[in-house]
């Protein structure tokens, strides 16, 4: 892909503007490090939809996922005014949050919806 050096320069200085207005490096030290089991197979995918950061997880025996997304601004929902964790798969209807720093409740949660989606839509072929 041949992209002028005039292009090239509008959108690193529309990125650098993205990240001045969401202030992405003040976020490095605040999300908490998260410790995941290593039987998880963990995507890092775009932050779509005003999301932080997203993950789909899943294990090797499902062909479903978990999908996780860090809201830092409740831009796709509320929790007190605080960044908030949201975990969600079709077959539990309504997300799980936790905050932020409750790194324990997000890993339980998405445990439960991995050992769920196991359960009752079965194991991948």
């Amino acid at each position: 892909m041949n992209i002028s050096m005039a292009k090239r320069l509008e959108e690193q200085r529309k990125y650098y503007e993205l990240e001045k207005t969401f202030e992405w490096k003040e976020w490095i030290n605040k999300i908490p490090y998260i410790q995941f089991p290593p039987s998880w197979q963990v995507k890092a995918i775009p932050p779509f939809a005003a999301a932080l950061i997203r993950y789909a997880i899943k294990t090797p025996d499902i062909d479903d996922f978990v999908s996780v997304y860090l809201d830092a601004w409740e831009a796709l929902g509320f929790w007190d005014g605080k960044p908030y964790w949201e975990i969600y798969n079709s077959c539990i209807g309504e997300p799980m949050r936790f905050d932020m720093d409750d790194v324990k409740g997000l890993l339980e949660g998405i445990e439960s919806i991995l050992a769920y989606i196991k359960k009752f839509k079965g194991n991948a072929p």
